[in-house]
């Protein structure tokens, strides 16, 4: 599965506390895949009729309310972050339901 995550993402996670009033943030790099979907997965979304999926590496460990940002600076919101793990019950990678932004459907 490593194999097919190749876009360089950085994820993003509030840390809860402000310098100058804005909210500082801890960043760390990652490789991720976006899919796209439709009607697919809507209880994530609600009344969403499109969506999108990013599974990134395991070591990104992403959570509710972190963001996902693409080269360019597009950022991405983490709705709600899975595990997948395999039979010996180890972290493979993250299943994030995200929201905003483009992803290019190369990616």
């Amino acid at each position: 599965m490593l194999s097919h995550l190749k876009t360089p993402v950085t994820v993003r996670e509030p840390l809860g506390t402000y310098t100058d009033g804005k909210p500082n943030h801890a960043e760390r790099p990652a490789k991720a895949l976006f899919l796209e979907f439709t009607q697919a997965d809507l209880d994530v979304f609600g009344a969403v009729q499109d969506g999108r999926i990013a599974l990134l590496s395991p070591d990104a460990a992403p959570s509710p309310g972190c963001q996902i940002v693409l080269e360019g600076g597009k950022t991405l919101d983490v709705a709600k972050a899975r595990a997948c793990v395999n039979h010996a019950g180890e972290v493979v990678a993250w299943r994030c339901a995200v929201a905003g932004g483009t992803v290019n459907r190369a990616n």
